[in-house]
């Protein structure tokens, strides 16, 4: 009798268990939390997001900017033991006290975003590597985050392989934090970076025009690094450490230097388009005495260490954007989101074809011949580049200088005597055509 009594209190004990144990996991866990553990948000080697995204509710976007407030009051941003140190509660917010430049992409968030761009670079300025941001949903929290990745290159481990989120959730799949790869050797890589990039502007004078010193900028990074892919050439420990980068690279420590100095000027991402090729690629933006160009730094910097070129420095839209592709917003994972806008860039006044005589509407023999004559009549040149704005026109100079053989018959006397022979590249592009001269 006994043994059935047990039997029967331990029964009625289970049905009590398991009507309590969904109201249990509801109050401890939140929802899909277990669903979200292997999820892992990666940032492809071209800096753009390539995030893993759950599916969001459409009424949980609409009813966002309703709900932030109660948000704030009722939730706990996230629990300690999964987005904090001992020692890191939620501090309150600092200002963000360095200057806001005009192409920060910051000036382009919403009011949201903008607080959670703050927290993050409040964090980073501390080194954080977890930090407590306030619930977005995961488009505007990925937008925000990569207006603080491309105005603040000097946090180069927000370019790291990866940044995790999959316990930064709340009950509405909001992300309300994040974890990066935050080292041990983070601040010294840093301060290595900076007392790079503080010798090279300390070469620049201030007093110099604002023209002179971006120009400058240009040519101590062309000077400074080679392209070469390694474990940093996405970042600034690329080109200021290792001296080694790619474009992500070239770009990101262009604006680095630029910022630093006081210059306005972005960093920018799509794709081009190279030996009829389509890539991705990174270049900048930059305002000068009020008026915007575009400056691709990797495509100026030769294997040649001895020459350079500026064939994509300062160049308006319109011949930029022969071979360049501008993309607008973040990458997810069913398609970009335009997110981000940029001012017209329509001056040609600074373009190097312009200002070197080098930009041919037509083709004209003599035009072609007097331009070839007057560069390599007083000195020896390694290069000679024009700029065609047909291909009917670009081919018409192929046919005249190549196939005809008229090369050595436009030089200059000086070249005329060393120049033995040459090679050529043909941009069909952008309708560029480039001779190498060899002694």
């Amino acid at each position: 009798m006994r043994i059935k009594r047990i039997v029967i209190v331990v029964f009625i004990l289970l049905m009590v268990f398991a009507t309590l144990r969904p109201f249990w996991n509801k109050q401890f866990w939140p929802e899909g939390y277990y669903d979200n553990l292997s999820e892992y948000v990666e940032l492809e080697s071209s800096t753009y997001f390539n995030q893993k995204e759950m599916s969001e509710d459409k009424t949980e976007e609409e009813s966002e900017e309703l709900t932030l407030k109660e948000e704030r009051s009722t939730e706990k941003v996230s629990e300690e033991s999964t987005t904090q140190d001992n020692s890191s509660k939620k501090e309150p917010e600092e200002e963000i006290t360095e200057k806001i430049l005009g192409l920060d992409y910051y000036n382009q968030l919403n009011n949201q975003q903008k607080e959670v761009y703050r927290q993050i670079v409040n964090g980073c300025k501390k080194y954080q590597k977890k930090i407590t941001v306030t619930p977005l949903s995961q488009k505007k929290f990925w937008t925000a985050y990569y207006a603080v990745s491309c105005d603040h290159p000097e946090f180069f481990w927000l370019n790291e392989k990866g940044v995790m989120i999959e316990n930064y959730r709340n009950v509405k799949n909001q992300i309300n934090g994040l974890e990066m790869n935050v080292g041990k050797d983070t601040k010294k890589q840093f301060q290595k970076i900076e007392k790079s990039a503080d010798k090279i502007l300390s070469e620049i004078s201030e007093a110099d025009s604002t023209y002179n010193q971006i120009k400058k900028i240009y040519n101590a990074l062309l000077d400074l690094t080679e392209y070469k892919e390694n474990s940093y050439d996405q970042d600034l420990r690329g080109p200021f450490i290792r001296h080694k980068t790619v474009c992500n690279g070239y770009a990101m420590a262009f604006a680095y230097l630029c910022k630093k100095r006081g210059i306005n000027c972005s960093y920018a991402y799509g794709t081009v388009i190279r030996e009829d090729k389509k890539e991705l690629h990174a270049w900048n933006i930059v305002e000068l005495d009020g008026k915007y160009y575009w400056i691709d730094a990797t495509w100026g910097d030769d294997t040649d260490k001895n020459v350079r070129n500026y064939w994509y420095f300062l160049v308006p839209d319109k011949y930029f954007f022969e071979d360049h592709t501008l993309n607008y917003g973040v990458s997810f994972k069913e398609g970009e989101k335009k997110c981000f806008s940029f001012p017209e860039c329509n001056d040609d006044s600074l373009y190097y074809f312009v200002k070197e005589g080098g930009l041919f509407e037509k083709f004209d023999k003599n035009q072609v011949k007097s331009f070839i004559y007057n560069k390599t009549d007083k000195k020896v040149v390694k290069k000679i580049a024009m700029k065609f704005t047909s291909k009917e026109a670009l081919f018409q100079a192929e046919k005249y200088l190549i196939d005809e053989n008229n090369l050595f018959n436009c030089l200059g006397k000086e070249s005329a005597k060393l120049v033995k022979r040459y090679d050529c590249l043909d941009y069909s592009s952008s309708k560029i055509l480039i001779f190498m001269l060899k002694t």
